[in-house]
């Protein structure tokens, strides 16, 4: 297992009702030469909710990478709707489940959560920039 990196980080987004669909939400910025590795991913939907969420996050300069029927990279966690009351997580104890490209911002995009919230929770670090690592 790897050793706990200095510069890790927690991120945690509730998005309500009043805040309707989110688009392309910075989550994390990336420092420059960098690259962000996202070790967890938690998406919760609310109980009150009425409808399902759909969720994505990924690494983009601008956009979160659109989900497609053919393998696409920059995508972390894709959920075409999280039902009310439930949740999906993805870990790997510690370990990377996504790596960003050079300067790629950690973003999410996601539906209206109807009647109640959804909370997405994305942990990981970020890890100097090394061509010859990759």
């Amino acid at each position: 297992m790897r050793e706990l990196a200095q510069n890790t980080f927690i991120r945690h987004v509730r998005v309500a009702e009043a805040d309707t669909a989110q688009a392309n939400v910075e989550l994390f910025a990336c420092p420059g030469d960098s690259r962000l590795v996202v070790t967890s991913i938690r998406v919760m939907a609310d109980n009150a909710n009425s409808v399902d969420v759909g969720v994505q996050v990924g690494f983009g300069t601008a956009a979160v990478p659109t989900p497609a029927l053919t393998a696409n990279d920059g995508i972390a966690f894709d959920h075409p709707g999280v039902s009310q009351g439930g949740g999906a997580v993805v870990n790997n104890n510690g370990e990377p489940i996504a790596y960003g490209a050079k300067d790629e911002d950690l973003r999410y995009t996601c539906g209206e959560a109807t009647g109640g919230s959804i909370s997405i929770i994305v942990h990981g670090y970020v890890d100097a920039y090394n061509e010859a690592s990759l």
